[in-house]
């Protein structure tokens, strides 16, 4: 894995601008790691359709157009460090901790006092969670609608978290093989505070800002979005 931080030369420095506009009037994915990522069949997405992986929805998706990250524990995680062998796909970070793995990786900063997209913008929405941030991206390269996949804001079962969940490589700290293993647990409610903060982060994005969002979920804590099959999502 590469070293470098955003202050050497092997990383290409990209701002906003330089993802403006670059896929305009293309349809997203924005893939998350919930339960209906299960449905997902990658191949069967139009080839003309963008893909945006966040996290360990790259355990599911082989050859996502691009990747978001934003938590230091991509650091040490298998569904991160993975990436480094995709030809295609791009990483884009949003935390300066989080090294290169790819010389053209881009790096984003964050605006955590911001809803409301422009095209003025300079930053990315802090958000309440990755698939936020994701969003926030597939708006400014251009998209025309956003499809949700594995964005269930729902646990799978009272056993399962996630359809892929997150494994940490080989000597990663104590400390963080702790706090994964709590987030991992079952929960009975199907339904906790994590969950809850990224609903009402939806609220916010989806009552400030025009943009067309559908998902794939059949079974949803996120019901001001409009449910679309993945079979008519790929018609």
């Amino acid at each position: 894995m590469a070293k470098s931080h955003l202050n050497t030369d092997n990383i290409i420095h990209l701002f906003m601008e330089r993802i403006l506009n670059r896929h305009e009037g293309k349809r997203f994915w924005v893939c998350g790691s919930g339960g209906s990522l299960l449905d997902v069949i990658e191949k069967k997405i139009p080839k003309d359709d963008i893909i945006i992986a966040c996290n360990s929805s790259t355990y599911h998706l082989k050859n996502p157009h691009y990747a978001v990250f934003t938590d230091e524990t991509a650091n040490h995680s298998q569904w991160f460090l993975k990436l480094a062998k995709s030809k295609r796909t791009q990483i884009i970070l949003l935390n300066p901790c989080i090294p290169s793995l790819k010389e053209n990786t881009i790096y984003l900063e964050k605006d955590f006092n911001n809803w409301k997209f422009s095209k003025e913008d300079k930053k990315i929405i802090g958000g309440n969670d990755v698939i936020h941030c994701a969003t926030h991206v597939a708006y400014m390269m251009g998209a025309s609608e956003i499809i949700l996949a594995g964005v269930d804001l729902k646990h799978v079962s009272a056993t399962q978290k996630h359809a892929h969940s997150q494994k940490l490589v080989d000597g990663a700290p104590i400390g963080l093989q702790q706090t994964l293993a709590e987030s991992t647990k079952a929960n009975d409610t199907l339904f906790d505070g994590h969950l809850g903060q990224s609903l009402s982060g939806w609220e916010l994005i989806l009552g400030k800002n025009h943009i067309k969002v559908r998902t794939i979920a059949r079974d949803t804590y996120l019901k001001i979005v409009d449910f679309i099959s993945f079979e008519d999502a790929c018609n």
